[in-house]
């Protein structure tokens, strides 16, 4: 189990700096934060795993982690939760139907859905996630969202229907010619980055870095 235990303290100074910058801030319901990369294996799901289990301590019972990355290893497997994968289309529109989907991480204090998409018209993916969300910001304070790379083939739905989008970056591989591409990608699908987590930081990160994302 990634425990509390488990790199606990660098995650709750990112939790801390998330609420700084106003991206928990609760309105008239719960919000919902979607992770992402630019490319796998940059560690969006260890964060999303380290950051509601720092969450579940603050707000135990009011966090939900969406695991929506089916390409990759998935938040579920680093928590080491057995937990059923939903296909979208099978959540209907009553909060009974997400309940029962749910699984409850006790020694986390947070609970997990995992969910997987088919084949859709990108107008109904679009319906169908924001319809889930609304439903989760009913039940939950804060919903993070395992997206995973945004090259995924569902990632930018997720992205758009989230209140916030963070990004993940491999301090250690990220490269600035890499940086500027992406920043042209976001553009073009009319993404807006709340913030950035600098994963895998072993030395200084020079400045350009934040040039770049901010």
């Amino acid at each position: 189990m990634f425990g509390r235990a488990s790199n606990s303290l660098s995650f709750e100074r990112v939790r801390l700096r998330l609420m700084s910058a106003g991206l928990l801030s609760i309105g008239n319901g719960g919000t919902a934060i979607a992770l992402t990369s630019r490319t796998r294996g940059e560690g969006v799901s260890t964060v999303a795993a380290g950051l509601v289990s720092a969450m579940g301590i603050a707000e135990p019972g009011h966090v939900l982690v969406l695991d929506v990355d089916s390409s990759n290893k998935r938040v579920r497997d680093i928590l080491q939760v057995q937990a059923e994968v939903v296909k979208l289309e099978d959540l209907g529109e009553t909060d009974g139907d997400v309940s029962e989907r749910v699984t409850r991480i006790k020694e986390l204090g947070v609970d997990l859905l995992a969910v997987t998409v088919s084949d859709c018209p990108p107008v109904t993916l679009a319906e169908r996630t924001g319809a889930l969300l609304e439903q989760l910001r009913a039940r939950y304070r804060i919903t993070v969202i395992d997206v995973g790379a945004i090259s995924g083939r569902d990632a930018h739905c997720w992205l758009t229907c989230g209140d916030h989008s963070v990004l993940v970056v491999d301090t250690t591989t990220t490269t600035r010619e890499a940086l500027e591409r992406l920043q042209i990608e976001l553009e073009q699908f009319r993404i807006t980055l709340s913030g950035f987590i600098l994963n895998k930081r072993a030395y200084h990160v020079p400045e350009l870095f934040y040039r770049l994302l901010s």
